[in-house]
C-alpha cells in the first residue's frame, strides 16, 4: 500500500507538471471532500473548454454533493457523478456535450481515428489532448458526443491508454492520492459497485 501510493505520488507530479505546461492559462483548482477524505484535482480548461465549464458549472450548483462514487473498477477507474448516496435512481441531464478529442495529440494513427470516426466518434483539432494515464480526470459517456456530468478518475499505475480517443480527459488529480487508492480498493459487486458506499459530501472550486 505504501509502495503504491509513493509510485502514484510520481506518477501524479509528473503528470500534473506536463499537463501544466500545455498551455499558459492556470487551471481551476477543484476539491472533492468525501466521506473518506479529500481529493484535489486541477481541470485545464484547454484540453476541453465545453466539458471543462459544464463541470464547473455543476460544482458550483452543487450537483456533486452527495453524489456516491458508483463504479470501482479496482486497478482500472473510479466513477462518480450519476447516483446520490442511498438512492438507485441515476440524476440525468437534458443535454449532452460533444467530445473534445484531439487524436494527434494522443498520436493516434489514422487507421485507429478512421475505426473510430466510423463508430460515431468525432474529434477537434483546435484542442489539446493528453492521454488517460494515472491520476487523470475523464468524462464517463455512453458512447460518442453523450458527455454529460459521470467523471472518472483513471487509478491502473500504467493508465488505460488503450481507451484512448474514447473518452475527454480535462484534468488531473493534484491531492488526495490516497483517497483515490483506498476508493480503488473497494470490494464491488459483479456490476462493479461499491459493497460500502463512498460518496462526495462537498464538492467546491478552491
Amino acid at each position: 500500500m505504501k509502495k503504491r501510493l509513493i509510485i502514484s505520488l510520481v506518477i501524479v507530479v509528473l503528470v500534473s507538471i506536463t499537463i501544466s505546461g500545455c498551455g499558459k492559462k492556470r487551471p481551476t483548482k477543484v476539491v472533492f471532500e468525501t466521506n473518506i477524505g479529500n481529493i484535489e484535482m486541477e481541470i485545464y480548461p484547454w484540453l476541453a473548454p465545453k466539458n471543462s465549464s459544464n463541470v464547473l458549472t455543476l460544482i458550483k450548483d452543487g450537483f456533486y454533493d452527495g453524489k456516491r462514487f458508483h463504479r470501482v473498477v479496482n486497478g482500472e477507474v473510479i466513477q462518480t457523478g450519476a447516483f446520490k448516496k442511498g438512492s438507485k435512481s441515476m440524476d440525468v441531464l437534458d443535454y449532452n456535450i460533444p467530445d473534445e478529442i484531439n487524436p494527434e495529440d494522443l498520436e493516434l494513427t489514422d487507421e485507429y481515428v478512421e475505426q473510430l470516426t466510423g463508430g460515431g466518434f468525432t474529434f477537434n483539432y483546435d484542442v489539446r489532448s493528453i492521454p488517460l494515464r494515472y491520476g487523470v480526470v475523464a468524462m464517463a459517456n455512453r458512447g460518442p458526443n453523450t458527455n454529460q456530468s459521470q467523471i472518472f478518475i483513471v487509478t491502473n499505475p500504467n493508465g488505460i491508454q488503450y481507451l484512448n480517443g474514447r473518452y475527454t480527459a480535462f484534468g488531473q488529480v493534484t491531492g488526495g492520492v490516497d483517497v483515490v487508492i483506498a476508493i480503488d480498493s473497494y470490494e464491488t459487486d459483479k456490476f462493479d459497485e461499491p459493497l460500502e458506499e463512498v460518496y462526495i459530501e462537498k464538492a467546491y472550486i478552491k
